[in-house]
């Protein structure tokens, strides 16, 4: 059975309206750009981020669990989690390098984070990640070179932030300007600025964001799967009958 065949038969089950709305939502999806999640302590900031991902049509997220594996929480991300495609880094003691090198193979340019738009990147104290004194390697959100290349965000956990290997292995960074007291914002937080600015701009230079056909098809499939009650047994009885 072909993927559309699926389809067309998986699409007889919900209503006319629900399968229209799937269509509308899967021409605004887009891989062009992605987040990168690396080793997210707290699990209320992993559950914004999925649902900042879903709200803005980011349909990948990598997400690094070193030392912590995530576990949604159901009253943030509001069931956003089971409209994207979340890959997972946690077979290893340090995961980052295997998300880094297939993001890179796939063509994404990998551009992190950083707190401060005059900082330079400093060797990581023992027990802690990179650590940032006064650089010269980021730029200003509002200045960062917008192109039609894919482009993956690094943001780093709540203390320690992005790893030296990323520090090491990004192709940009990034920050926020901030203009108050407080130098930092919820991670969270930073990835909805980034990715809505990004979005944004990437649309008014009239840059293809879109996922291609095939991968559309795919995508209808899954969210067909989670509109349809049972399933599983539904998708057995389809198995059964071709």
């Amino acid at each position: 059975m072909t993927n559309q065949q699926l389809i067309d038969t998986l699409k007889g089950f919900v209503t006319e309206e629900r399968y229209s709305l799937l269509e509308k939502k899967l021409l605004l999806r887009t891989r062009h750009i992605t987040i990168v999640l690396e080793n997210v302590h707290h699990e209320q900031n992993i559950s914004a981020v999925i649902r900042t991902c879903e709200c803005l049509g980011i349909q990948d997220l990598h997400i690094i669990e070193n030392s912590n594996k995530h576990s949604n929480h159901p009253t943030i991300d509001r069931g956003a989690e089971k409209w994207l495609t979340i890959y997972r880094y946690n077979s290893k003691d340090e995961n980052i390098q295997e998300c880094i090198e297939r993001l890179k193979a796939n063509g994404y340019k990998i551009v992190a984070t950083t707190p401060h738009d005059d900082a330079t990147i400093l060797p990581p104290t023992p027990g802690f990640g990179a650590k940032y004194a006064m650089p010269e390697r980021s730029d200003s959100l509002y200045n960062f070179e917008i192109s039609d290349k894919h482009i993956a965000i690094v943001i780093g956990s709540e203390r320690m932030g992005i790893s030296q290997y990323v520090v090491d292995n990004s192709d940009d960074f990034i920050t926020i300007p901030m203009v108050g007291f407080t130098e930092s914002l919820n991670l969270s937080a930073c990835a909805a600025i980034i990715t809505s600015y990004l979005r944004h701009e990437m649309d008014k230079r009239g840059i293809d964001m879109s996922i291609n056909e095939s991968e559309r098809d795919e995508l209808m499939i899954e969210w067909l799967k989670n509109s349809i009650r049972n399933a599983d047994q539904v998708m057995q009885r389809i198995m059964e009958g071709n």
